[in-house]
């Protein structure tokens, strides 16, 4: 980042926390506003990231359904999340990052953990085993009803030309 993009952060964090950007205002504030602006920049930076990951996420499991949980370090976020609307969270490999499906019957194809309702609130996942056991299978298998839906049509629809 160059001096003059470093300024506009800095003018534009002041100014968004009601500070004067006059000399006054930018000797008084200088600190506090290199601060905000910074930890602006940083949050703008780490929520770009999150999202590259996410839309890869979102590639590699075929599914545009799946929505990224928030919050930091979000487990008590995906825990609450699956108690009050079902579905599935996960996380893959040692990332802060949960995923959620609506579909309890949603199987990752990479996860290091995932949520589910249980019988008694939610069950920890740690493999597929696990996963297995606790999930009915549907018949038509694992997966995005939606997207089996629409692959189908869209099946169909060429066999029919």
């Amino acid at each position: 980042m160059d001096a003059w993009s470093l300024v506009k952060v800095v003018n534009g964090a002041m100014k968004a926390v009601g500070l004067s950007t006059g000399v006054v205002g930018t000797v008084v504030s200088g600190p506090i506003g290199v601060a905000v602006g910074a930890t602006l920049y940083v949050k703008k930076w780490i929520d770009s990231e999150n999202s590259k990951i996410f839309e890869s996420v979102k590639k590699r499991e075929g599914c545009p359904h799946i929505v990224m949980l928030e919050g930091s370090p979000p487990t008590p976020s995906a825990v609450l999340y699956v108690a009050d609307h079902g579905g599935v969270a996960w996380k893959f490999g040692e990332s802060a990052l949960y995923f959620w499906h609506k579909e309890i019957t949603f199987r990752p194809n990479i996860f290091s953990e995932a949520f589910v309702r249980g019988s008694n609130g939610v069950k920890w996942i740690r493999d597929t085993a696990s996963f297995s056991s606790s999930v009915t299978r549907p018949g038509e298998g694992y997966g995005c009803s939606e997207c089996r839906k629409a692959n189908s049509t869209r099946n169909q629809g060429a066999q029919h030309k």
